[in-house]
């Protein structure tokens, strides 16, 4: 979740419209409480509303790991403490 709101702050906020900045960051926050497990397709289907939106996101999620050393995983478990405390 840390990553997606980088991505809102240091890509949509400046490359997109508001409307698709304030979409994208609700969306997140319902896609992770809504859900026990992370698959990287259900959050593409499910988000990313179009594909330049989508190639961004790629492009930034493999900067992010670059830089902070972090690996992801296409699926994963979702703690909904984890959300909670990024929400606050």
């Amino acid at each position: 979740m840390n990553m997606c709101k980088g991505f809102v702050d240091d890509v949509v906020a400046p490359e997109y419209e508001k409307s698709e900045q304030v979409d994208f960051g609700n969306s997140c926050i319902d896609f992770f409480e809504k859900r026990d497990n992370f698959t990287e397709q259900d959050f593409f289907d499910e988000i990313m509303h179009n594909d330049k939106m989508k190639d961004d996101f790629v492009n930034y999620r493999e900067k992010y790991a670059d830089e902070s050393s972090i690996s992801f995983d296409d699926n994963f478990g979702i703690s909904q403490d984890d959300v909670k405390k990024i929400q606050k």
